[in-house]
């Protein structure tokens, strides 16, 4: 009973736990009380009994409709140690946001590596090197090969000295 669960806001959660006696059966029958603190005061959320579900096994449910970190009291009989649980409620379309985040910039780099790219809107110097360019990443060859659902675009670009060897280049992502 250990550590920080991590759940989504307005969604039923089950709680349970495992008890054993001394000897290290599954124990039955006990009354197990339980209350959920709000972490930032410590102002009692819910608190109830436990369900005895069997084997040793007891659970509630509850449903969290306020993001924020919480405490899960369990009141075992003397004898037995209580326990606790941290549990961090989240917004689900801040989970998602995430999760999208991430796919995005693996997606970036993914095509920043080679794959599904063309470099269009070329400009070059007198010595025909490139100078500026416009660089679009795709999901697909076939997008690519439409210019379609591109992923990103960036702008390329680049100075050369009076020898044609680059001194700087630069590529930024566009908004």
């Amino acid at each position: 009973m250990n550590g920080i669960i991590e759940i989504v806001k307005n969604t039923l959660h089950c709680f349970e736990i495992f008890i054993i006696d001394k000897e290290g059966n599954p124990k039955e029958g006990l009354s197990i009380d339980y209350v959920i603190l709000k972490s930032l005061d410590n102002s009692v959320i819910d608190s109830g009994t436990m369900e005895d579900i069997d084997e040793g096994i007891y659970k509630f449910s509850y449903t969290f409709n306020i993001v924020g970190q919480f405490r899960i009291i369990y009141r075992l009989p003397i004898g037995y140690p209580d326990g606790a649980e941290s549990i961090m409620v989240i917004e689900k379309e801040a989970e998602q946001a995430s999760v999208d985040i991430l796919i995005d910039m693996v997606t970036r780099a993914l095509g920043l590596l080679g794959e599904h790219k063309r470099i269009f809107d070329t400009e070059f110097n007198a010595r025909h090197a490139m100078t500026k360019c416009r660089i679009r990443i795709y999901p697909t060859k076939i997008d690519a090969d439409n210019d379609t659902n591109h992923i990103a675009e960036f702008l390329g670009e680049a100075e050369y000295n009076t020898s044609n060897e680059m001194l700087s280049s630069k590529i930024v992502k566009l908004l």
